[in-house]
């Protein structure tokens, strides 16, 4: 069973790679077992399509983090402005853990040709969104946080800044001066993103 379990594993990671490099469509099941060393065959056995198998990295990938984010929100024992703090930092985390994933998510919602799997990442999207949501209406009724603030856009800053810098590797490489192929460049990044983004979020919201 585990043998199992580490060969889909291994064919999981290889489709990644693949999937972020060239896309889904630019990505064949003889490139796939190619690259992961194993025949045709096996891929069938274990995911039957291109389309499963993509399916299967979605659900592997997708939800890393969100329990964590979860039991943050319903904390009683800290304030909305300790919550939002940590929120931010478990996102920018939770994108830099898998920058290879997140090019793959970014371009696979961009093209919305495959319905089922746009809507989890969509799901995946929301639940962050609404946990933001949640805790900035925790910090307005407590008295903590502005009220008529642009939430929407709020979360989307913060969203957006952390695409864009894990996404677009021109703006990582040239203008923040830093390689996500390098683990302590990219760890050094990660803590840069998230000062940045408590910094402008907390100066936004707070009273």
């Amino acid at each position: 069973m585990r043998q199992t379990s580490e060969k889909k594993a291994h064919i999981i990671n290889v489709a990644e790679a693949l999937f972020s490099e060239k896309g889904f469509e630019g990505t064949s099941i003889r490139d796939l077992s190619t690259r992961a060393e194993i025949n045709i065959a096996m891929v069938n056995y274990y995911f039957g399509t291109k389309e499963k198998l993509f399916e299967a990295l979605i659900n592997d990938r997708v939800d890393y983090k969100k329990e964590e984010m979860d039991e943050l929100v319903k904390d009683k024992n800290q304030n909305a402005v300790q919550k939002i703090s940590q929120l931010v930092d478990l996102y920018v985390e939770k994108i830099f853990h898998n920058t290879r994933f997140n090019v793959v998510m970014q371009r696979e919602a961009s093209l919305l040709q495959r319905t089922d799997l746009t809507n989890k990442i969509s799901d995946a999207l929301m639940s962050t969104v609404n946990n933001i949501r949640k805790v900035v209406t925790e910090g307005q009724k407590a008295g903590l946080f502005k009220d008529g603030i642009d939430v929407d856009m709020c979360i989307l800053i913060i969203m957006g800044t952390v695409s864009q810098v894990t996404y677009n590797r021109l703006i990582a490489e040239k203008v923040l001066k830093s390689d996500l192929d390098n683990e302590k460049k990219k760890g050094v990044l990660m803590e840069r993103v998230k000062k940045h983004l408590r910094e402008i979020t907390l100066d936004y919201l707070k009273k």
